[in-house]
């Protein structure tokens, strides 16, 4: 994307990064730095010999710091000869710093004005977390009664138990309503490593407090070897050019888009094309061109998000945060782009409540389809 990027939206490419869109969560700086222990051992540490003793090292269920994950991750990226392993503990990294993020916005110390910001950040990847982190603002707030104690499954490994009773405005002045802090996982022993890369990996920025109009994605999204065919590229593109005047155009970029994925090359962004995208992103632009033996605009839309919500409920099982984000993504198109010259459009990130609504939804279809 060029430097005039508008919308900023994290398109959650699922290409990049082994299924994991560019985290808006993270530090801005990947330190290059030695890593601290988190253990008592003041062994020396150093570094991996090689590749595959850092992807040991970073997949290491006992190693559960995210700088030293991340460390290793930049070292396998930089080392180049296992892209595949690169990613992998890159993904690891993400999962054990959105643990962290969800650990704090459990305890009872937290504001919740500052979970409403860790479920933002958690909402650009991890759907799942962010929606226990909404869950919690409304029971705290009493719109919510506080469901039966329930485990969550930890992408990294292990289950948490969560208690939203504690949060209950009930019970939160009694001292036996105190929350500890949740009980991930931990180390038995951490290994020592350190690794100082000469450059840099994730570039991403600092997080805002909303999940609209978030800074621009990271650069490693979009990198060939994440992006090959420039489908996450092509989406950021559409998405920063519908907050401007005439974006319905017949597109270069959508011409050389539509021949590496082996669609019609015709220049315009339809309902085809779109369905193509939503293998790789989540965030959709809006259709630009309608088929012309549509009945009508109405028609048209309906039979787009059936079969996009379609896609998402086949993706479901293995891809559950990239599915719910399509259902946002199909409930929002409402035909924009249907006037020879639709009004400027920017789209948006899906907020915890819509996200929520979607899980919701594809339990009903799943219920219906079965």
């Amino acid at each position: 994307m060029d430097s005039k990027s508008k919308t900023g939206l994290a398109v959650l490419g699922v290409a990049a990064l082994a299924g994991v869109g560019a985290l808006l969560l993270f530090p801005s700086k990947a330190s290059a730095a030695p890593v601290a222990s988190d253990s008592d051992d003041d062994t020396p540490m150093t570094g991996p010999k090689n590749a595959q003793e850092a992807y040991g090292l970073a997949m290491n269920p006992n190693l559960r710091d995210p700088a030293k994950v991340l460390a290793l991750a930049q070292y396998l990226a930089q080392e180049g000869s296992h892209p595949d392993w690169a990613a992998a503990a890159q993904k690891r990294y993400y999962d054990l710093k959105a643990e962290e993020l969800l650990g704090e916005g459990l305890k009872q110390t937290t504001t919740i004005g500052r979970v409403q910001e860790l479920a933002s950040q958690l909402l650009q990847t991890h759907n799942d977390y962010a929606v226990i982190l909404a869950m919690r603002q409304r029971v705290q707030r009493g719109e919510q009664a506080p469901p039966a104690p329930f485990q969550l499954p930890l992408l990294s490994g292990g289950s948490l138990v969560v208690d939203m009773s504690l949060f209950a405005p009930a019970s939160s002045t009694s001292p036996s309503a105190a929350v500890p802090a949740p009980s991930f996982p931990t180390a038995t022993s951490t290994p020592n490593v350190v690794v100082i890369p000469q450059g840099e990996v994730i570039t991403s920025k600092p997080p805002t407090a909303t999940p609209v109009n978030l800074p621009p994605l990271v650069s490693e999204e979009t990198k060939p070897a994440n992006d090959p065919q420039g489908t996450i590229r092509l989406a950021r593109l559409l998405l920063d050019e519908q907050a401007n005047k005439g974006w319905k155009y017949v597109s270069d970029s959508v011409k050389d888009w539509q021949k590496k994925v082996g669609l019609t090359v015709d220049g315009k962004f339809g309902p085809g094309s779109a369905l193509r995208m939503a293998q790789e992103v989540a965030i959709l632009p809006w259709v630009r061109y309608w088929p012309t033996g549509s009945a009508s605009k109405s028609s048209a839309v309906s039979s787009y998000r059936s079969r996009l919500k379609a896609y998402a409920l086949q993706i479901q099982p293995k891809r559950p945060e990239h599915a719910a984000a399509l259902i946002v993504a199909a409930n929002k198109e409402n035909g924009q782009g249907w006037p020879a010259t639709p009004a400027v459009s920017p789209g948006s990130e899906p907020t915890s409540a819509q996200v929520a609504a979607a899980i919701d939804e594809l339990k009903t279809l799943k219920a219906v389809r079965s």
